[in-house]
């Protein structure tokens, strides 16, 4: 699984307003009524405040909070960090219902 990370450089939290420690960039998918998988990323943000009662995402808070970075020698250590708490995320909402079924209908129009 392809997931980056980064620091959160100034962006908040859309839960309690306050900085985040990090933006995880992680794989998604779902399976259409059709049987067809699409594919897609979403942002997830770590936050200090929102995330502290999570005791897997307490170990990435307090990575984040001692270290400004991740440095080569580290990379394992957040990698198991990382998975242990996308693991326990809620799934992204489902938006299968926002999205035109009719795909040759959009083929043949354009979006």
């Amino acid at each position: 699984m392809d997931i980056e990370v980064t620091r959160s450089e100034g962006a908040l939290c859309h839960r309690c307003g306050r900085p985040l420690l990090a933006l995880l960039d992680v794989p998604h998918s779902f399976r259409r009524e059709d049987g067809v998988e699409v594919r897609g990323r979403r942002r997830v943000g770590l936050c200090a405040n929102c995330d502290r009662h999570d005791t897997a995402g307490q170990g990435l808070i307090a990575f984040f909070t001692v270290n400004t970075g991740i440095a080569d020698n580290q990379v394992g250590e957040v990698a198991d960090l990382v998975a242990e708490w996308i693991a326990r995320l809620p799934p992204p909402p489902d938006l299968s219902d926002m999205v035109e079924p009719d795909e040759e209908n959009w083929r043949q129009n354009g979006a």
